[in-house]
């Protein structure tokens, strides 16, 4: 999937379950400054961390995220999408 692709899941993703970007794109020094793991999607474009507006139970995102192509990773505070066939690199 291509930044353009993943940007269109994106958006179909939000119209369905609406969501803040906290982290987008980043550049190399920035994401060694969040910790970011190395080859992140985020230095490819394909890579957001996003909170839901409203609570959204596990298993519907997984589903939506899967119908898009997306692969929705919870994490702490937020959810980091990428596309579910990224490869690093």
């Amino acid at each position: 999937m291509d930044p353009v692709q993943f940007l269109l899941a994106l958006m179909q993703l939000y119209a369905k379950h609406p969501f803040s970007e906290l982290s987008g794109q980043r550049t190399p020094r920035y994401n060694t400054d969040v910790d970011g793991v190395a080859n992140s999607p985020h230095l490819y474009w394909v890579g957001r961390d996003v909170a839901f507006e409203h609570q959204v139970k596990r298993p519907e995102l997984i589903e939506a995220g899967r119908r898009l192509g997306l692969t929705i990773i919870p994490e702490r505070d937020h959810h980091h999408v990428q596309p579910a066939d990224w490869i690093a690199g």
